[in-house]
C-alpha cells in the first residue's frame, strides 16, 4: 500500500515526508517495524510469514512475522499493533520486548532500493499459525520453525529443515496445514545474519535472560 510517511537522514533526523514508492525509488532512509512471534513450547519457535511477492522478488518467500512502514504522524508502538492486526492480533504493545534497531540495506531491482531503519521487538504467544485469525489478502501462509532448526540452517550447518504452518489454498478458498522443507534460499534475501540474530535472540527471551539486542 502506497502511503504517506516521515523521512530522514542517516542519522534518523526526520527531514520531512514522501510516499512509499518514492522513498523505495529514490533509497530515502525511512523507519520501519518488525514484530517477530515466538511460541514457548519446547524447544522455542519462531513465526515467519510468507511475502506476497513484488519488487522483483517471487512470491512465497519467508520473512519477518509481521511489518509495516510507519506513517506519518503515527507512534512505533502503534505501527506495531497495525502489525500485529494482520495476523489477527490485539496485543497489548506492552507485551512486546524491544531489540533495538535493525538497519536494513538492500537494492532489490534498479528502482526498489532500500533504506530502513527497522525498529524490531519479539512477543511470545503460544497460538500455532493455524490459530492466528490472517486475512489471506494480506497474509499467504505462515511457518514455525524451532530455534534449534533454526540456528543450524542460518550458521550453515545443515542445507534443510522442516517446518510445519498454514497456507492459503486459492483453489479451495480455505486455510491448510502444511508442512514444508526449507533451504535459505526461502527466505527474503537479507546480507546481513539477522535471522540467526532473531533465533539467538528468542532462545535467550525463553530463557528469561536480559540484555536482548538485534
Amino acid at each position: 500500500m502506497d502511503e504517506l510517511i516521515d523521512i530522514c537522514d542517516e542519522n534518523m533526523t526526520t527531514l520531512g515526508t514522501a510516499m512509499t514508492s518514492e522513498t523505495h525509488r529514490l533509497g530515502l532512509w525511512h523507519h520501519a517495524v518488525h514484530c517477530w512471534l515466538v511460541r514457548p513450547e519446547e524447544p522455542g519457535r519462531v513465526l515467519f510469514q510468507a511475502r506476497a511477492g513484488g519488487a522483483g522478488l517471487p512470491p512465497g518467500l519467508l520473512d519477518v512475522t509481521s511489518s509495516s512502514h510507519c506513517p506519518t504522524g503515527e507512534s512505533f508502538d502503534q505501527c506495531s499493533a497495525a502489525a500485529l492486526r494482520q495476523l489477527g492480533l490485539e496485543a497489548d504493545v506492552a507485551s512486546l520486548v524491544p531489540l533495538g534497531t535493525k538497519i536494513d540495506v538492500a537494492r532489490l531491482e534498479p528502482e526498489i532500493v532500500i533504506h530502513e531503519f527497522c525498529h524490531v521487538s519479539l512477543l511470545v504467544d503460544a497460538r500455532r499459525p493455524d490459530e492466528l485469525h490472517l486475512d489471506h489478502t494480506e497474509v499467504t501462509g505462515v511457518v514455525e520453525i524451532s530455534i534449534p532448526d533454526g540456528l543450524e540452517l542460518f550458521a550453515d550447518e545443515t542445507d534443510e529443515i522442516t517446518a510445519k504452518g498454514t497456507d492459503y489454498d486459492i483453489a479451495s478458498g480455505r486455510w491448510r496445514r502444511v508442512e514444508r522443507r526449507l533451504g535459505r534460499s526461502e527466505f527474503f534475501p537479507r546480507p546481513d545474519p539477522y535471522y540467526a540474530k532473531v533465533f539467538i535472540m528468542s532462545g535467550r527471551l525463553l530463557r528469561q535472560e536480559r540484555h536482548l539486542a538485534i
